[in-house]
């Protein structure tokens, strides 16, 4: 009786004929000045058509809260039951909400903002900057849109119009107070009532709902027709548009053998003939007689069921209608006689697609499928099982059937590859795993992936990881094949763009006069597009690919490319790189390969065999593959290497370090930029075996890893050089102050380079600054850590492309950072340790920097650490400057210990006369422009993940894998306090008395007296 009572919904009331209660049109309260502003709005764009709404991207933002009610505004109930708790909506005073802003046009939706304060013009601009720009380049291209935004304050501000300006975008003009016009608003509708049926409870699960919803597929365009019922005259058909609303109005189903069956059903009048046996029959058309109304299913069909035969329909509508159903039917039962055909939107129109025909198959047994495994859109279908599908296939079939009445009815069939062991599932769940399981959304082509459980390794923290190789591969690429006569075209960099300023294509011809003048001023023979195979391009190794995604986003973003090798030495991972590769279409490119990885190397390692360009990103260390690495890349290739075990390089296993990289790490302040010239010495050095070094184009220290890309070199010569290029680290315990020793010396005698023993070491046996010992650590690679050039052409091709990458913003300000780095200075010290080690007040930066240059030294900043201080100044002048700013922020020196580092160095007098006015060179360019240089982690456990477990098994959750293992302080029980007795009581100065959490029995505490 309950599921009855509630069984009525909104819908079957609103369609039934008769009066009754409905809900009221919510319309917004206008004034008379508003009144007539909207009419003037509606007369000037009356006369736009479907076309020119389509090209209005319409944009605005929504609260939506979570929702602690089960029902709705209504509810069926008897007299009596006002207060059972099935009918009773529970509100919360002050319900969590999220913020969001989106944009949409006929093309599609565009990224989804969730805006985590107040939106003022500047926060406003910068939203528009980093999702509408990337939607409307993605969706239009250089054509034109206009772009849809209300009188909100931020949006009418002068320096948000300046900013239109600037972009040279147009804006439709907008009547204040018409929410009821934007056609986004029925998009938000739609969220919230999915939403609602969800019932998150949480704020995460809130925003993971609302992301799930925006990304599932809809009909945008049914949403422009409904701009009639809003009072903005779009010219279109009412008929269609009332169709078209009913078009998704079917679930979509799963079946048992794992295929999504969608089937849509048309019929066509031709007007062409009043007599409707004379019309010719076209595929998916059909001239019938009117007055029969079209069949509607109530309720997905029973497994049982078959396709409804072509006698259910007597004749057709007067008009084109397109419906849309879902059944779900286990075999495909075909008439005696008719046609079959696969098609796809690439061939469709292709008069070359041969057309066969099928008869009996309406025994039952036939299932309609690709002839073979891997049978290529356009060939002809047969009968064959559907358990025999087992690679992912997106194909539709037409079905002409042959009707008893003059009509022919199209059957098109969509099917596609679903795991196996689902059942019958809802359109939306279906969604729902797809938006989780399919799509990772990096990159301008939304690199796709389809990890299954726990099989295969996936870090989304690592998208900056990826950006940054697709750009330094990229500027690679540019440098290598400008000298084999290919030049490299990027999409989005070389054409001229509304949304770049003049500085910015200032920079873009840069980069293209500066490939000119590698090419020798030469016509480039071969233009590399992404996408496109190469044959003179790059060969690139992923040693350890996991997912794919890498190697998928390679072939997708980076052109100039022969071949990518996504290799992986387990065979669930290689099987899923190959599903990944051909559901980006890119399989030309990418070639799945099972092996091991260091194994393949070493295969590779004859000179027409190695690989242009190798990525190795194990889960840990690595030390096992660098061998293989130095002698399988190509003369004057690249490495592209991550480590992820930064405990053992940052200091806390220098044993540990010393086995994988044979240097010893230390703790200390700089250790982010000591584990850089670690892996750096650990490359050299298996360099070095075959004759080969190293040249560094980047090293970066972010999040969680490290990132190294150099580039690998043969010369006998220059190998000479590797030991004056170490070095060993002396490094203070006490106020941390370093020096550095060499490893070799090299000296220049005429000509030739004359090599000797290093002399030292730099310091004596205590710190001449606090007393204290040195710890020694090393070696480390002591040069420069970047090239200069490379990174500067990197950070140009990124910014005139911002559009390019995810995290186009953060790697812009990376990039400037490195830039800014002293190449020849190795390591930093840190503003709050030197303050620290005196215990006085931190000084400003901005003053300590000044103050420093001041006395004629140079200084920067480091990428690797927020408050680093790189520096060519000697440890003396920086102590120095310590005292001088102590005196106008003295400690309590009597409370300092005389053994302190502290005492010993407030204990000398400076040697000179700091001076803290702030000078304008102090603040670098990155600070003042506000660049993205130290990235807050965007989500909470933003960091590693979980190792990927053997046979795809579920791993245990992180946090309570830490909570297991990693607390160092247990949680105790209080009763089991009560069995400890209190030492407060037997010493008699207990103050809790009965609420003691230990035990004040007498009986306890003579058993514990020592005898």
């Amino acid at each position: 009786m309950m599921a009855q009572r509630f069984s009525m919904t909104r819908l079957q009331i609103s369609r039934s004929n008769s009066k009754t209660h409905r809900h009221t049109m919510v319309k917004p309260m206008l004034n008379k000045k508003q009144m007539q502003k909207r009419l003037k709005w509606a007369k000037q764009h009356g006369e736009w058509t479907a076309e020119d709404w389509q090209k209005v991207v319409f944009s605005d933002g929504s609260r939506f809260c979570i929702s602690f009610g089960d029902q709705g505004l209504r509810v069926c109930r008897r007299g009596g039951e006002t207060y059972n708790h099935e009918c009773v909506k529970r509100s919360v005073k002050f319900p969590q909400s999220v913020m969001v802003w989106g944009c949409m046009s006929a093309r599609g939706v565009g990224k989804l903002c969730f805006l985590k304060k107040t939106v003022n013009a500047a926060v406003y601009q910068d939203v528009l900057e980093t999702f509408l720009i990337p939607t409307v380049e993605e969706q239009f291209g250089k054509e034109d849109f206009i772009f849809q935004q209300d009188l909100a304050p931020a949006h009418a501000a002068k320096s948000t119009k300046d900013w239109f300006t600037r972009k040279q975008l147009e804006v439709l003009a907008w009547p204040a107070n018409s929410p009821d016009l934007n056609v986004i608003e029925n998009l938000w509708a739609i969220i919230k009532r999915k939403i609602r049926d969800r019932k998150p409870t949480k704020l995460d699960q809130l925003k993971q709902n609302i992301a799930t919803a925006w990304e599932a597929e809809m009909d945008i365009k049914t949403f422009y027709g409904s701009k009639n019922e809003h009072g903005s005259e779009v010219p279109s058909d009412s008929e269609d548009s009332e169709l078209e609303d009913e078009s998704d109005s079917g679930e979509e189903w799963l079946l048992e053998s794992g295929l999504t069956l969608s089937v849509v059903w048309r019929k066509r009048e031709d007007k062409r003939s009043s007599d409707p046996s004379e019309v010719p029959r076209a595929r998916g058309e059909s001239s019938t007689d009117a007055g029969v109304k079209w069949l509607k299913f109530g309720q997905p069909p029973l497994l049982e069921q078959p396709i409804p035969h072509i006698s259910n329909f007597s004749t057709a509508p007067k008009q084109c209608i397109h419906h849309r159903y879902s059944l779900c039917l286990p075999p495909l039962h075909l008439p005696t006689a008719g046609s079959v055909r696969v098609e796809s939107p690439s061939n469709r129109n292709d008069p070359q697609i041969r057309r066969e025909s099928h008869p009996g198959a309406a025994a039952g047994s036939g299932r309609v499928f690709p002839r073979e495994r891997g049978a290529v859109l356009g060939d002809p279908l047969c009968c064959a099982p559907l358990s025999a599908l087992e690679e992912e296939e997106a194909v539709q079939c037409c079905v002409c059937l042959p009707p008893p009445q003059p009509s022919i009815v199209t059957v098109i069939l969509h099917l596609h590859r679903t795991p196996s062991g689902l059942r019958s599932c809802p359109r939306k769940e279906l969604r729902s795993w797809a938006a989780s399981r399919r799509n990772c959304g990096e990159g301008r082509q939304g690199g796709h992936f389809v990890p299954s459980a726990n099989e295969v390794f996936y870090n989304p923290v690592q998208e900056f990881n990826r950006d940054l190789t697709c750009a330094v591969i990229t500027e690679f690429a540019r440098d290598v094949l400008a000298q084999r006569g290919v030049k490299v075209e990027v999409s989005g960099e070389r054409e001229p763009s509304w949304c770049l300023s003049e500085t910015e294509e200032q920079m873009t011809g840069a980069i293209n006069e500066q490939t000119e003048e590698t090419n020798g001023g030469k016509e480039p023979m071969e233009t590399a597009r992404a996408g496109d195979k190469c044959e003179r391009g790059l060969r690139v190794l992923e040693g350890l690919a996991a997912s794919g995604l890498r190697s998928v986003r390679f072939a997708l973003e980076v052109p100039g490319l022969h071949s990518v090798t996504a290799n992986d030495f387990s065979a669930k991972a290689a099987a899923l790189i190959a599903r990944n590769a051909d559901y980006n279409r890119v399989s030309h490119l990418v070639e799945a390969s099972c092996k091991d990885a260091s194994l393949l190397m070493y295969e590779k390692r004859g000179r027409k065999d190695r690989y242009d360009v190798i990525d190795l990103d194990p889960y840990g260390s690595p030390s096992p593959f660098i061998d293989a690495a130095v002698q399988a890349v190509s003369e004057g290739g690249l490495l592209c290497i991550t480590c992820t075990d930064m405990a053992v390089m940052a200091g806390n296993s220098g044993e540990t370090c010393y086995s994988k990289y044979g240097s010893v790490s230390i703790k200390s302040k700089f250790c982010h930029e000591m584990a850089l010239r670690i892996i750096l010495h650990s490359l050299d050095q298996r360099a070095g075996v075959y004759q080969r070094y190293i040249q560094p184009l980047l090293s970066i220290s972010v999040d969680f890893y490290i990132r190294v890309f150099v580039r690998v070199f043969t010369g006998q010569a220059k190998v000479k050089n590797s030991a004056s290029k170490q070095a060993l680290i002396y490094n203070c315990v006490g106020c941390g102050s370093f020096h550095l020793q060499r490893m070799g010396r090299r000296t220049s005698n005429g000509k030739n380079m004359k090599y000797s023993a290093a002399t030292g070491p730099p310091v004596g046996p205590e710190c001449e600054h606090c007393g204290h010992r040195h710890q020694l650590g090393g070696p480390v690679w002591a040069e420069p850590i970047h090239d200069q050039d490379f990174v500067q052409r990197v950070l140009s091709s990124v910014s005139v492309n911002p559009t390019r990458f995810g995290t186009s913003r953060r790697i812009e300000g990376v990039l400037s950072m490195v830039t800014e780095e002293l190449e020849d200075v190795p390591l930093y010290y840190t503003v709050d340790n030197l303050s620290s080690t005196i215990h006085c007040n931190t000084p400003p930066l901005l003053q300590f920097r000044s103050a420093l240059l001041h006395a004629g030294h140079r200084v920067s900043l480091s990428h690797a650490c927020k408050n680093a201080l790189k520096t060519d100044a000697p440890a003396k002048v920086i102590w120095d400057v310590m005292r001088c700013w102590e005196k106008s922020n003295p400690v309590k020196r009597e409370k300092l210990s005389e053994t302190s580092p502290a005492f010993k160095i407030l204990s000398t007098d400076p040697s000179l006369e700091a001076c803290f006015t702030v000078r304008d060179d102090a603040n670098p360019q990155s600070r003042r422009k506000h660049l993205t240089r130290f990235q807050e982690n965007p989500q909470a456990f933003w960091g590693p993940k979980a190792r990927a477990k053997a046979g795809g098994g579920i791993s245990t959750d992180l946090q309570d894998k830490r909570k297991k293992f990693q607390n160092k302080r247990k949680i105790t029980d209080s009763s089991e306090l009560k069995n400890f007795p209190c030492k407060r009581f037997k010493q008699g100065s207990c103050q809790f008395g009965d609420k003691c959490c230990y035990s004040h029995d007498p009986e306890l505490l003579d058993q514990t007296k020592p005898e």
